[in-house]
């Protein structure tokens, strides 16, 4: 009988414990082979802070790539793919269209994409599509032609589902994108998780377009899944463990619907209950 009460207690635990995201230390997580993408219009600083941010975590496998590598089929057998910061233009360009063209075909396939700041504007919806563009989450980049905002620590309210815009947290800001919803037909809505609360602008430009606006987003593109992150969660100290996750979240696939997006797509599915304590150096 006293055995029987502890098996009992025992899976009420691991039972309680997955209910509440967190995964009993049975048995090591699966490796996840990652795709970091190194190739031209990178910024070293933050391709050396997405592999300082993962060097720790021993599910997570990280290779480099370049754009060569994407055109001749080097993602094939990765989970993910991570854009860092840069430049969107310089990305672009070095990808071409043969690599856009791959790159789409891998997430729409069951691959995860995860761009920073570059890797986040280049991505979403285009007015003037040409061959060398991504359109992988159905969001428009707002006040685009004032994109230059300055570099600074900022403040973002993450977005769960307890009730949007009660949880503050601060992050690293280097001109990304302000995403806006977008309307293509064919993708589904994107969910955001997290707001900026923070105003930057330049001098002749206006003031005001900055806060309330989406700084990190999710969706689905085919199968696979995409995260966007406006600001730099590998250059804030303590915002390492929500790369980690969303790394871990991207890898999984979804089913090819253009309804609603599922549980899983919300701050809690990706990154669990809180935001991260995050400090300045």
């Amino acid at each position: 009988m006293k055995q029987i009460i502890i098996a009992g207690f025992g899976a009420v635990l691991i039972f309680t414990l997955m209910a509440f995201g967190v995964r009993p230390i049975t048995e090591p997580l699966p490796e996840i082979k990652v795709a970091l993408y190194t190739g031209k219009g990178i910024i070293e600083k933050s391709t050396s802070g997405v592999k300082n941010a993962l060097q720790n975590c021993s599910d997570l496998r990280i290779s480099e790539v370049n754009e060569n590598d994407i055109v001749g089929g080097k993602l094939k057998g990765c989970r993910v793919l991570i854009m860092p910061g840069g430049t969107a233009s310089g990305e672009r360009e070095a990808l071409g269209t043969k690599g856009c063209r791959a790159l789409e075909h891998f997430v729409s396939s069951g691959g995860g994409f995860i761009g920073i700041c570059a890797g986040a504007y280049l991505v979403p919806l285009s007015d003037n599509r040409t061959g060398a563009d991504i359109q992988l989450i159905n969001a428009r980049l707002h006040d685009v032609e004032h994109w230059v905002r300055g570099a600074q620590t900022v403040e973002c309210l993450a977005l769960t589902k307890k009730g949007a815009g009660t949880v503050p947290f601060s992050i690293h800001f280097e001109n990304g994108p302000l995403f806006i919803p977008g309307n293509d037909p064919y993708l589904p809505e994107y969910v955001s998780l997290a707001r900026y609360q923070t105003d930057l602008h330049a001098k002749d430009a206006p003031a005001g377009e900055m806060m309330g606006r989406d700084a990190i987003i999710a969706s689905r593109f085919g199968r696979g899944r995409v995260i966007l992150f406006s600001p730099h969660p590998e250059m804030t100290p303590g915002c390492e463990p929500m790369l980690a996750q969303a790394v871990r979240w991207a890898a999984g696939q979804s089913e090819p619907q253009t309804s609603a997006l599922g549980p899983e797509f919300s701050w809690e599915g990706i990154f669990g209950t809180m935001p991260p304590q995050t400090h300045t150096k």
